[in-house]
C-alpha cells in the first residue's frame, strides 16, 4: 500500500463513559508514506445518550445528576505505524491478507453536558477539548483496493467542567469498523 491514498467511511461506539453511551459515524482520510508509516485525518460525529447510572441518579429517588458530558464530535489526525503484516487461511479455501496497526492521534473532541439546567446556553455547555489517543487496528484486504478496518481507540481528553468551573481528564474507549478504499495505483 505504500505511496497510496486512503478513504474510509466508520461507524463506532464510546461505550465505556460511565454516563454515556455514544454511537459515532466517522470519515477518514490518510496517506501511506511507506509499507510501515502513514498518517490520517479523521472526522467525527455522534450523540452521546444518557444511560441507565445517569437514568437513576437523575430520577427523584436520587434528584443529583452528575456534571457528564455527551460526545458530539472530533477531529483529529496523526500517524498509523504498521509493523505487522500477515496472511491467514479461511477453511483451507481463501487466503486473506491483513496488517496490525498503531495509530498515534492529537486533534480536539467536542462534548455537551447531557443536563441543559447546569449551565446557561447552549454554548456553554459545550467543552473543546484538546485530545490525544493511542489504539490498536487491523486492515483485511477483501479485494484489491477495498479494506475491512476494525480499531479500538483510546482518547483522552483534557476537558473544561463549566458547571463546576474545573478541568478534568475524560477517557472516551471507541470501537470502529469500518470500508476504506485505496485510491491510485497498486
Amino acid at each position: 500500500v505504500e505511496a497510496r491514498t486512503e478513504v474510509g467511511v466508520f461507524v463506532g461506539v464510546l461505550p465505556f463513559d460511565p454516563y454515556t453511551i455514544a454511537p459515532k459515524f466517522q470519515l477518514t482520510y490518510g496517506h501511506h508514506l511507506s509499507q510501515t508509516l502513514g498518517w490520517e485525518v479523521q472526522l467525527g460525529g455522534g450523540y452521546g445518550i444518557a444511560n441507565q447510572t445517569y437514568r437513576t441518579l437523575d430520577s427523584p429517588a436520587y434528584g443529583k445528576v452528575p456534571e457528564a458530558y455527551r460526545y458530539l464530535g472530533s477531529l483529529t489526525g496523526g500517524l498509523e505505524w504498521t509493523p505487522i503484516y500477515a496472511k491467514f487461511n479461511w477453511k483451507g479455501e481463501r487466503v486473506f491478507h491483513h496488517d496490525i496497526y498503531f495509530p498515534l492521534i492529537a486533534g480536539v473532541t467536542v462534548e455537551q453536558t447531557v443536563d441543559s439546567n447546569l449551565v446557561g446556553s447552549a454554548l456553554d455547555r459545550m467543552a473543546f477539548s484538546p485530545t490525544v489517543g493511542v489504539g490498536i487496528g487491523s486492515r483485511v484486504f477483501l479485494h484489491r483496493n477495498l479494506n475491512l478496518r476494525v480499531e479500538l481507540r483510546d482518547d483522552l481528553m483534557l476537558q473544561h467542567r463549566a458547571g463546576t468551573d474545573t478541568w478534568a481528564l475524560k477517557q472516551n474507549l471507541g470501537f470502529h469498523v469500518g470500508l476504506t478504499r485505496l485510491l491510485g495505483d497498486s
